[in-house]
């Protein structure tokens, strides 16, 4: 828990990479929330697929961080 909430200026480096700025952010969160369907019949359905597949990777990625570093520094504990 403590290594998820140290890691949090790294969350915010790695949110602009992937995400470029809030505003694509805030844009990601809502096609995750909307409904594929929805999204299909307004035209946006492979925005909305690339949009939580970056939602996806940067989850992984964080995860994958905290994982690694609890691995690496408490493996010999």
């Amino acid at each position: 828990m403590l290594l998820a909430v140290a890691n949090i200026p790294l969350y915010v480096v790695l949110g602009r990479v992937i995400f470029g700025d809030w505003a694509g952010f805030v844009d990601t969160l809502k096609f995750w929330l909307l409904p594929d369907i929805v999204s299909m019949f307004r035209g946006e359905y492979w925005d909305d697929n690339r949009a939580e597949f970056k939602l996806w990777i940067f989850v992984v990625i964080c995860f994958g961080m905290v994982k690694a570093e609890e691995h690496f520094f408490f493996a010999g504990a």
